[in-house]
């Protein structure tokens, strides 16, 4: 939850970081993981820390890979690190109930999902 403005440490970008990171190591991993440390995304990182502290970021990733991998919740969405802080963080926030807003009553496979249509045929 935003509160104030404040500045944010070295070594809470680098918690950030490296939280991220622990997901997006190695091929079958679920995260993209973040292998240069650029300018726009430094700027990101930082601009979240002003309102929120590492560890509510690094519980909102926790979250998001929970519900990435999960097979009881619809996302599928892999973004980077970038992405996600933009688009995804106040989704995935504990205080957003994110197992609940994505809950599925149906199993989801990860891969393509295959359309069965007696009508149309398959797709």
């Amino acid at each position: 939850m935003k509160t104030s403005v404040r500045k944010p440490s070295t070594k809470e970008l680098q918690i950030v970081l490296a939280y991220w990171n622990r997901y997006g190591k190695g091929r079958h991993q679920p995260l993209v993981e973040c292998r240069v440390l650029t300018d726009r995304i430094k700027r990101k990182v930082n601009g979240q820390l002003k309102y929120y502290t590492a560890i509510e970021i690094c519980e909102s990733i926790f979250n998001y890979v929970n519900i990435l991998i999960s097979d009881g919740h619809y996302w599928t969405y892999r973004w980077t690190i970038h992405d996600c802080l933009q688009r995804g963080l106040e989704k995935f926030m504990t205080e957003a109930e994110p197992y609940e807003n994505f809950k599925c009553t149906y199993p989801v496979s990860k891969g393509k999902p295959k359309v069965e249509n007696k009508e149309y045929g398959s797709v």
